[in-house]
């Protein structure tokens, strides 16, 4: 999976918002894009010609074949018994619950653990290339989220030293969100934490494959499962489609 992604879808389900329904959209794109960061390959170097970049947000990395526990990728929720869901939705909160979550962190700890990232420090560099459509540099790989399809609201850094963390900062180079990822990362499954600057925990996602997550609020509450580009809650009806998967 490489790369940054969901979080609203958790998120799935603010920044420069000027809307509410900006404000909706920030938690939201997070777990709509989880995987996206990983998953595109556009080098700063090539940028010579802005205006001719074309950002393929599907291409997949050969190293991130799906890994499941089961061993397959089929879908059957819709078609399983209420019995088996709940029982699935039981089983994955309780893995990622019983790891090192925490709700909610001091938010003075928290920004005192990510001083060094509360500002993104080579913002200037960072948000031309985002702009342009790059995707990776020499050291981090990136991915932007834009309003409507135009306002770049939010963009997010992985670095590639350390992959397992991805910072996601306002149109300003101001921190907004963090993603923890698990030490699985990137084999499937992993976890993905996700919090707020002030240290307060948006959501988590178990990643079951690239084209399967399960997702959960900060309050340990199922909020739906993804299966590529739709969502289904737990009684198995779709309730959502996302078009970047």
């Amino acid at each position: 999976m490489k790369k940054i992604a969901v979080f609203l879808c958790i998120l799935m389900t603010a920044l420069v918002a000027q809307s509410a329904d900006l404000e909706v959209q920030s938690d939201s794109v997070l777990l709509h894009k989880n995987e996206i960061l990983l998953n595109t390959n556009i080098n700063a170097d090539e940028l010579e010609d802005v205006q001719n970049i074309s950002v393929n947000e599907k291409e997949i990395n050969a190293e991130n074949e799906t890994k499941t526990l089961a061993g397959k990728i089929t879908f059957e929720w819709p078609n399983i018994s209420q019995i088996e869901r709940d029982a699935r939705i039981d089983e994955y909160r309780k893995i990622i619950f019983s790891a090192d979550i925490l709700p909610k962190y001091k938010t003075s700890e928290f920004k005192e653990k990510y001083q060094d990232f509360i500002k993104d420090p080579n913002y200037k560099q960072h948000y031309y290339l985002v702009r342009n459509g790059a995707t990776t540099t020499l050291d981090a790989n990136l991915s932007a989220f834009y309003f409507q399809e135009r306002i770049l609201y939010m963009y997010a850094v992985q670095y590639k030293n350390n992959p397992r963390t991805i910072y996601y900062y306002n149109a300003r180079g101001t921190l907004e969100y963090i993603d923890n990822l698990s030490e699985n990362y990137p084999n499937y499954p992993y976890v993905s934490k996700q919090y707020r600057v002030t240290g307060k925990l948006v959501s988590a996602i178990y990643f079951d494959s690239k084209d399967m997550q399960y997702m959960y609020g900060p309050n340990e509450e199922f909020q739906g499962i993804w299966y590529k580009d739709k969502m289904f809650d737990r009684k198995g009806r779709q309730t959502l489609t996302r078009t970047n998967w």
